[in-house]
């Protein structure tokens, strides 16, 4: 088939994901998205957009996984991750491959453990500073775009990390409540509209009003 008749049949799947109220047949829509955006990704010379479509599909698929079925969740991400990494091999500047491989480095993280991830904090900061420094266009729609997550994430990230000095000298990088404050308006003044957004701005200002 046509990577074009492909990317079709793959940005159809990915949508009745979306569409879906019912988490198994969202699960399964999005594996079956990524296995096709993965063929076309696949096919000489390769392509980067396919192979973080397929890694953010991965990533739904294991969101979608309940909270006991934790070994299956740990494949998703990996596979996830595996893929984003892929996509960084063929385009060293492809913003979206590294938002999603943050995003499912995060997710290990959590469903691991999160001592497992401490030698990897520093690569996680490194991946969405550039990423942002990249202002990468992509938009889904006027509500989701890869600038606006990436903000999003990185107000997450300063907020929840340490501030300790020591976390810099062990992690590499160190909580930041101002800077995630400003992350937070910045994925906010993309997409105002945004409740998530909102509630991350909301979050920023009550951590800093109680340590003032």
């Amino acid at each position: 088939m046509a990577a074009a008749a492909l990317w079709t049949e793959a940005a159809a799947l990915e949508q009745q994901g979306y569409e879906s109220a019912d988490p198994e047949l969202s699960g399964l829509r999005y594996l079956e998205a990524a296995a096709t955006f993965e063929v076309i990704a696949r096919r000489p010379p390769g392509r980067a957009d396919a192979y973080w479509r397929s890694a953010r599909m991965f990533w739904l698929a294991g969101e979608q996984r309940e909270l006991e079925e934790k070994s299956e969740r740990i494949a998703y991400f990996e596979r996830s991750e595996a893929l984003a990494t892929r996509g960084l091999e063929l385009d060293p500047d492809c913003a979206e491959c590294m938002l999603w491989k943050f995003t499912a480095m995060g997710r290990l993280a959590t469903t691991r453990g999160i001592w497992t991830a401490m030698r990897q904090v520093s690569e996680m900061a490194d991946l969405l500073d550039r990423a942002i420094e990249l202002e990468p266009a992509h938009w889904d729609d006027e509500n989701n775009s890869t600038l606006g997550n990436l903000h999003y994430t990185s107000a997450i990230f300063y907020r929840v990390l340490p501030d300790w000095l020591l976390a810099k000298l062990l992690l590499g990088v160190r909580g930041d409540k101002e800077r995630a404050l400003a992350h937070s308006r910045e994925a906010l003044a993309l997409h105002p509209s945004r409740l998530d957004y909102q509630i991350e701005v909301g979050t920023q200002l009550l951590c800093l009003g109680s340590e003032r």
